[in-house]
């Protein structure tokens, strides 16, 4: 019996393909059918779109973390967290950190709907929690339209979740182990086998776009993926085979500190960082909630004249969040949000130390060619064919033939 085998490698950019590099999926791609960029929508929830095949706005998912108290796993914890924050001036910071976030990670993990503390500030955390994987995708209340998981339900198939990732989901395992745990149950008889690869994206943020570095890890992976191919398709004759690079990956060239500035600017105006204002740093996204009408006149009004914000992105307007299909003041996501340039990222921001110095980012404008990834699909049934681009949202439809 045949299979769908979606491989969703994790930020591999369109022009990743590269006969001596990966020469298993150029060669898939000539003889199958290869959708040669794929245009991701603005922000960081693409595997929603992926299984739903809708936006962001009609998804309701735009960023991975969202405000919303009433949700988030640290709500109760308050007096703890500012308690730990405070005492953070007294024991040399790294190494208390390190310890304090495992805990806490720990914490959530044996709780519903855990979120991991990356590197927000304590006395934040219980302001936010995850947005696209609050609910697991396999529950009934994950999506409010009809998902790709759903179909399998009503068609009384079945799909093997295992070997893919979700934020709520504890880290099991790495990518030649999400390979070998899917290869393991190719005999179970699953429709759908989700495996997700996270070395480009790995490779990609610490040393670059087309580095040596990632180069080398790309050709390590093609011979992994032709590998477990030949393996599968052994056991499941006839099976479909979707390589999927979600979006891509822009060389970081410019660092800016946004949370001096915003800090700086509030502190100027009288206003109390916690009390009258929050912020949340994505690695190209600053978003601001004001907690009074007459803190967000003063507040955004002065940062908007701040020449950094001018210079180095845009504030999303309306007409931006129309144009990208995302939502628009929307409280989870911020009522004031700024989307750096290509190439440029906030630092510090809430997932990467001030230090770590990475050198690729994504989460631009996904117009620019260094956002987009690529799709191949590849097995007896697709002969050669070339799509010059596809939305993201489209992928869910060659899903859905696959699976007819």
């Amino acid at each position: 019996m045949k299979a769908t085998i979606l491989f969703l490698m994790d930020a591999f950019r369109w022009d990743y393909l590269d006969p001596t590099v990966t020469p298993f999926l150029s060669q898939s791609a000539t003889e199958g059918h290869h959708y040669r960029r794929v245009i991701p929508s603005f922000g960081f929830c693409e595997r929603a779109e992926i299984l739903t095949g809708k936006p962001p706005r009609e998804t309701g998912y735009f960023t991975a973390i969202g405000f919303n108290p009433e949700r988030s796993p640290y709500r109760n914890l308050n007096p703890l967290l500012k308690g730990v924050e405070g005492s953070e001036k007294f024991i040399p910071i790294t190494i208390y950190s390190r310890v304090v976030r495992r805990l806490l990670r720990m914490f959530v993990n044996s709780r519903p709907h855990g979120m991991a503390p990356y590197k927000i500030p304590y006395r934040f955390l219980p302001y936010f929690a995850l947005t696209e994987d609050y609910f697991d995708h396999r529950d009934d209340r994950a999506f409010d339209c009809e998902s790709v998981l759903d179909l399998l339900k009503q068609r009384g198939q079945t799909c093997f979740y295992d070997s893919f990732t979700a934020l709520n989901m504890p880290f099991d395992g790495d990518d030649p182990i999400r390979l070998e745990r899917a290869l393991a149950a190719a005999d179970q008889g699953h429709s759908l086998y989700l495996i997700y690869l996270s070395s480009p994206d790995a490779f990609g943020h610490k040393w670059g776009p087309h580095s040596t570095e990632l180069r080398k890890e790309l050709s390590q992976m093609d011979s992994k993926l032709k590998s477990f191919v030949h393996e599968f398709s052994l056991r499941r004759p006839g099976s479909s085979f979707v390589f999927l690079g979600d979006h891509g990956m822009t060389k970081v060239e410019k660092r800016i500190d946004i949370q001096t500035e915003v800090r700086w600017v509030a502190k100027k105006l009288g206003f109390q960082e916690g009390k009258d204002y929050l912020y949340f740093l994505d690695s190209t996204l600053c978003r601001i909630w004001f907690f009074r009408p007459e803190v967000e006149y003063s507040l955004s009004r002065a940062l908007r004249a701040l020449s950094v914000f001018q210079t180095y992105g845009s504030f999303v307007t309306q007409e931006i969040a129309d144009r990208e299909g995302v939502p628009f003041r929307d409280k989870r996501y911020g009522d004031l949000v700024w989307w750096t340039n290509p190439g440029v990222m906030i630092s510090p921001d809430f997932f990467h130390l001030p230090d770590q110095q990475t050198k690729g980012m994504h989460g631009y404008d996904p117009g620019h060619d260094d956002s987009q990834g690529t799709c191949i699909v590849s097995g007896a049934q697709h002969p050669p064919m070339s799509t010059s681009s596809i939305r993201l949202t489209e992928v869910n439809q060659i899903l859905r033939e696959c699976l007819s």
